[in-house]
């Protein structure tokens, strides 16, 4: 089983506190992928279009994105007229970039024969690119705009913890997650919510009103979930 490792008093670039978040975000909902069965990959997911494996693929495929994107490789371009193209939830005539849909072709192609070694991959390949020197304080392009990946990835740890619930409840297994993580994610996402609307087709759908109060539930409502989902 191949593992990349980061830890703080070898990464390349500074940490912060979203970095780190981010990352302990991720190993959390790996240690769910590890520990899901080959004949698991198709059971339903709390995401009503997604089985287990569609989940995994797109915590693989931003994976990839947040590599690029650490890289200097912008998310979205200018929309042109040689395709249709896929518009960018920026709203400012900007369109998904070729690389960034390429990798997810490529990522859900790689899934069918070997899931595990493909997650792993996608995993290494983020963990790997963000352990550099300076990556915090890149300026690039997200699916949203201008950013620097230290503010990107203080938002987007919000999306490896609401499915690590998503594929642990399709699995069966434990949801454990650390609650001042998804409070300060819940924090994040809904100041981002607020500048940029994140309640779109792909995103996220309504908030859904809970009685619960912990920081994972409220999370996982801010997100649109069922918390009361129940696998067949």
């Amino acid at each position: 089983m191949e593992h990349s490792t980061v830890h703080e008093s070898d990464m390349g670039c500074a940490v912060t506190e979203n970095f780190r978040g981010y990352v302990q975000a991720l190993y959390g909902f790996d240690a769910v992928v590890q520990r899901t069965a080959e004949n698991e990959w198709n059971r339903q997911s709390p995401c009503e279009m997604w089985k287990a494996r569609d989940v995994v693929v797109h915590v693989a495929w931003a994976c990839e994105l947040f590599a690029q994107m650490s890289a200097g490789i912008p998310a979205s371009v200018p929309a042109t007229n040689d395709g249709p193209g896929v518009p960018a939830p920026s709203d400012d005539g900007h369109q998904m970039s070729p690389s960034v849909l390429a990798a997810y072709v490529e990522i859900d192609q790689r899934f069918v024969d070997d899931p595990l070694g493909s997650w792993n991959r996608s995993r290494s390949l983020c963990l790997d690119a963000l352990d550099q020197p300076g990556v915090p304080e890149v300026i690039t392009r997200s699916p949203w705009g201008e950013t620097d990946m230290d503010s990107w990835l203080g938002f987007a740890a919000w999306d490896p913890l609401v499915h690590t619930w998503d594929l642990a409840r399709a699995v069966g297994q434990p949801v454990i997650v650390d609650a001042g993580l998804c409070e300060r994610a819940l924090e994040q996402a809904q100041d981002f919510d607020a500048a940029h609307n994140l309640r779109r087709p792909g995103v996220a759908d309504d908030v859904r009103a809970t009685i619960r109060t912990d920081p994972l539930g409220r999370l996982l409502a801010f997100a649109g979930r069922n918390l009361d989902w129940q696998s067949n």
